[in-house]
């Protein structure tokens, strides 16, 4: 009987000496069988252990590790995918529903806005976003255009501050061609354009010649050399996702669903060769047989008949009970997939971090959908926040720089220089459903337990633009003979009626402030554009000499008004009690600007004018439709306007403009504060207020010692003798 073969493999990892060892362990052993044929053989294989590392599997073998692959990969995948092109889609397009400025100085804020134009900020803003998640890894470049340096960041031997110049334009480079360097000893990135190809083509070739031209010359060398050419930080910029402290790349979106969809794609590879190779039916003809077998004559007259009639739409075989004609298809033999190919889905759509409903509005349960939908806008809020970051620090700020957009009067407070530019609000991603909750906040306001600029604010709606608003509409009805509107207080034209009742105790109803609106400060003393003295530069109003020449100031409250013949006492008492006469304050709505300036001079103890205040306070107009002033002395004819971001418009700078110039015909004078000053220089606003009582408390006394009406003026006379001079 023949020696079965024996297979015997030494592991490559035992050692030199154990392997001789075993070697001579081995040959023992076969001496024995040969002198006794009694032992069978042991037939051993040795093999390498088997470790499990989840880095050293044939499937992640696969997976793509340099960065140039990982970026095809991706491309790959968000254009042959459904459901991953949707999410970056998604991705790139909802967080970018539009955005406003905010910025108190209207000039520099209109800059901003054509700045924004020029640069196509809404054009790039989602292209970011989409390279933002689908590569992980983006770099906006910003051109300079400078009158000193040319752009070129250089003048002379020195770095160019770009004083004077902007930014011309912006492009997102590839990420292909750009190469980062991070080190510990610097906080900003050192980024380099690699050269490739293309660049050295231009260069060499001198085609096209317009690029060539504008190639400068070192550049031009470092193409030829093939060196990478570094960026300036202050050009251009890398933003991250998921960035990581130990790799200067950002990370996809995509990259955790490589495996996934490579599974996807082999199953339908598998599928995809059994559907081809039987997409068109097999036909199987059987005759003859067991008791019957066909013959090859019988087997070669079938194929001749079959052959003839093949496309006969007409054909009809008549044959014997050992005749079998059948087709086999791709039917059955493709494999359901149904189970795998929801679980992929599932894994796609956690990776990406989308609810089913947000692709295609498949609802699993309401209440799941909303939780998923406030997770989702918390993390697109946190993008926004970055990207708006981004163009405030990296545009905004160095553009206010260049041009010198300092603000004078918080750089003097503070002690160093601050830049004026704007801030970016983003629209709300219309992506809940908040109807329950609004009808909530309604249901809240009208029990009177939120205020009505809360609600503004629920709604996203401007507290201060409804009010005035508001107040525009009142009066446009009042001209039009339709009566007292509803938020305007009752009470009679003739003696300019208070919106309030005098102060010296008491609140106010209406909302709590709400942030204020922008406004501005053009020099002079406090007092905004008044320029400091009434009637400088105030849209209109009248110097204190004016005044006094357009017949004295009428404390008696008659204008528009055809007086009977009454005795100048009575006169007085009835116009007294008009000025004084209080309305109903829940008709009272002012703007939060307003409210922080009838805070101080209504409600604050240390303000000391003795002379009735009154908010929302009206003068008759000719053409019947009434000047209402934010507060009023009617006693002194004084008028403080506190002006908010409307204001600042053209068209309402013009009309306040001529109300001023009607008003001072009148005898009255009228200050305007705008926002920024009554927030940031409340105090100096206030003295300046003091300033102007005073000027013209003692200008009436003057006038009426003058014209020896004393009886008129007592009470005036009485609180200045009181008062002292308020100014010092």
């Amino acid at each position: 009987m023949d020696k079965p073969i024996k297979f015997i493999q030494s592991n490559r990892a035992i050692t030199g000496r154990q392997s001789t060892r075993r070697g001579a362990i081995t040959k023992n052993i076969e001496r024995q069988d040969i002198k006794t044929q009694k032992f069978a053989s042991s037939n051993t294989v040795y093999t390498q252990p088997h470790f499990y590392s989840p880095m050293h599997t044939p499937q992640n073998w696969q997976v793509p590790s340099r960065r140039e692959e990982i970026y095809q990969w991706c491309r790959f995948f968000v254009e042959n995918e459904p459901k991953v092109a949707a999410a970056i889609q998604f991705y790139s397009e909802f967080p970018m529903q539009g955005f406003e400025l905010q910025c108190h100085d209207p000039k520099i804020k209109r800059y901003y806005e054509e700045l924004n134009k020029k640069l196509r900020l809404d054009h790039w803003m989602p292209i970011i976003s989409s390279e933002y998640y689908l590569l992980g890894d983006v770099f906006p470049f910003l051109t300079v255009q400078c009158p000193k340096c040319g752009g070129s960041g250089v003048e002379g031997d020195k770095e160019c501050d770009h004083k004077g110049g902007t930014f011309s334009k912006l492009h997102i480079w590839n990420p292909d061609w750009i190469d980062v360097k991070e080190n510990a000893l610097f906080n900003e990135p050192f980024i380099q354009l690699k050269s490739n190809e293309e660049m050295r083509r231009i260069v060499t070739d001198k085609n096209p010649i317009e690029i060539y031209n504008r190639i400068p010359q070192h550049i031009r060398v470092m193409v030829m050399a093939g060196q990478p050419i570094p960026l300036s930080n202050r050009c251009v910029t890398h933003l991250k996702h998921m960035p990581s402290p130990i790799t200067p790349y950002g990370t996809a979106i995509i990259r955790r669903l490589f495996k996934t969809l490579a599974y996807k794609d082999r199953l339908m590879t598998a599928n995809w060769i059994v559907a081809e190779r039987l997409i068109l039916p097999i036909r199987i003809i059987k005759i003859g047989n067991d008791e019957r077998p066909a013959g090859a004559v019988d087997i070669a007259n079938v194929q001749e008949q079959i052959a003839s009639v093949m496309n006969d739409p007409n054909l009809t075989l008549v044959t014997h009970h050992a005749f079998t004609y059948e087709f086999v298809g791709a039917q059955g033999a493709i494999v359901q997939l149904s189970a795998e190919y929801e679980m992929i889905t599932k894994e796609i759509l956690d990776g990406l971090m989308l609810p089913q409903a947000v692709l295609n509005s498949e609802m699993q349960g309401y209440q799941g959908v909303q939780i998923g939908a406030e997770i989702l806008i918390t993390r697109l809020e946190a993008w926004r926040t970055k990207l708006k970051n981004f163009i405030e620090e990296k545009i905004y700020l160095p553009l206010a720089k260049m041009q010198g957009f300092i603000d004078e009067e918080a750089s003097q407070d503070l002690g160093d220089i601050i830049y004026i530019y704007p801030e970016i609000k983003w629209n709300d991603l219309k992506i809940r459903d908040d109807t329950q909750r609004k009808q909530q906040y309604l249901g809240l306001h009208d029990a009177g337990i939120i205020s009505t600029q809360t609600l503004s604010e629920i709604f996203d709606l401007d507290y201060d633009q409804e009010i005035e608003r508001k107040r525009e509409e009142a009066s446009i009805q009042m001209s039009l003979g339709g009566g007292m509107a509803p938020g305007m207080a009752p009470g009679g034209m003739g003696g300019g009626m208070g919106g309030m009742p005098p102060m010296g105790g008491g609140g106010m109803g209406g909302a709590p402030p709400m942030p204020g609106m922008d406004g501005g400060m053009d020099g002079g003393m406090p007092g905004g554009d008044m320029g400091g003295m009434p009637g400088g530069d105030m849209g209109g109003g009248m110097a204190p000499g004016a005044a006094a020449s357009s017949g004295g100031p009428n404390v008696q409250g008659t204008e528009g008004k055809i007086l009977k013949r009454k005795t100048k006492r009575s006169i007085e008492r009835k116009s007294n009690e008009q000025e004084q006469q209080p309305a109903m304050p829940e008709y009272i709505q002012l703007t939060s600007i307003e409210k922080v300036l009838w805070r101080r001079l209504f409600n604050d103890p240390a303000i000391n004018i003795p002379f009735p205040k009154f908010a929302q306070f009206k003068v008759a107009n000719t053409d019947g439709q009434p000047f209402v002033l934010d507060f009023a002395i009617p006693t002194l004819k004084i008028g403080i306007e506190a002006d908010g971001d409307l204001h600042q418009l053209q068209e309402n700078r013009i009309r306040d403009k001529d109300r001023d110039q009607r008003l001072a015909r009148k005898g009255w004078w009228i200050i305007r504060f705008n926002e920024r000053e009554i927030e940031n220089r409340t105090e100096q606003v206030i003295q300046t207020i003091m300033k102007y009582v005073d000027m013209r408390a003692k200008m009436i006394k003057k006038e009426s010692s003058a014209q020896g009406n004393q009886q008129v003026f007592g009470t005036i006379t009485q609180t200045l003798n009181s008062l002292g001079d308020i100014t010092e």
